[in-house]
């Protein structure tokens, strides 16, 4: 569980050279953006070589579309482009991005082919939320790559644009994927309600692995004690994610200051 930016401890390695191996490791990435966490995926299982050539194919799209923004962030928010290539478990996988704008679509189908990943990676034209129905976006969606992307239940507002989304639930009947190795949730603090739509997949046991952040856009109804309780009734064990450690944060380990976040 992410809950504190931008962690530089490997997780993802860990967990992937100690718990039993899936038959294939699949990847649900909601609020893709960039891509990195598929990249970072793709290298770990499937021993894609990818931190430096994403990186390249995301300037040169960059320059292609002339986009200052997107070359400017280019490497992400968290530096993901600097990130160390993880050594490969070698196991074929696959990916799937849900993303709101269709600018970041676009960039993301580029990379797939730019990386001939087009059997391994799908981007779907899919917001994450509690259900699956009709929302918007703001206009501020057509930024390439930009990382504040969010959703509205508001179609009337001004410069609004219309986009389906999706429970994780309904998705994964949709794709007929049983289970889900890694889901992954990043959507500018609707991360409550995208796991609320993930309820049964969790409650099942169906997603081995769940990432998601914490922070200040999160509504003041959703704590992250009262998630943490209820993905400990599932039986997962939660983790905060600090600068160089995991900090579990389950059962007798959960600190009240553990809710309060710093951004």
């Amino acid at each position: 569980m992410k809950v504190d930016g931008c962690s530089q401890f490997e997780w993802d390695v860990l967990l992937a050279r100690t718990s039993p191996r899936p038959r294939v490791p699949v990847l649900v990435d909601a609020g893709a953006n960039k891509g990195y966490t598929i990249a970072r995926f793709m290298a770990l299982w499937s021993g894609e070589r990818l931190r430096s050539i994403w990186h390249d194919e995301i300037r040169k799209y960059a320059r292609a579309q002339h986009s200052g923004h997107l070359a400017w962030n280019s490497c992400g928010s968290c530096f993901d482009c600097r990130a160390r290539e993880p050594k490969a478990v070698g196991i074929p996988s696959q990916a799937h991005a849900l993303e709101l704008a269709p600018s970041n679509r676009a960039l993301l189908r580029y990379l797939v082919n730019a990386t001939n990943l087009t059997e391994n990676v799908h981007v779907h034209d899919l917001a994450a939320s509690n259900a699956s129905l009709h929302m918007a976006f703001p206009h501020t969606a057509q930024l390439i790559g930009y990382e504040g992307n969010t959703v509205s239940s508001n179609s009337m507002a001004v410069r609004l644009r219309p986009v389906n989304a999706t429970s994780i639930d309904n998705f994964m009947e949709s794709e007929r994927l049983f289970e889900v190795y890694q889901l992954t949730i990043d959507t500018e603090g609707h991360d409550a309600k995208v796991l609320e739509g993930a309820h049964e997949a969790l409650r099942q046991r169906k997603i081995t692995v769940l990432q998601f952040e914490f922070g200040g856009k999160w509504p003041r109804t959703e704590t992250l004690a009262k998630t943490v309780e209820s993905l400990g009734a599932f039986g997962y064990e939660c983790f905060l994610l600090a600068r160089f450690s995991p900090i579990p944060i389950s059962g007798v380990c959960w600190l009240d200051g553990f809710g309060t976040y710093s951004w």
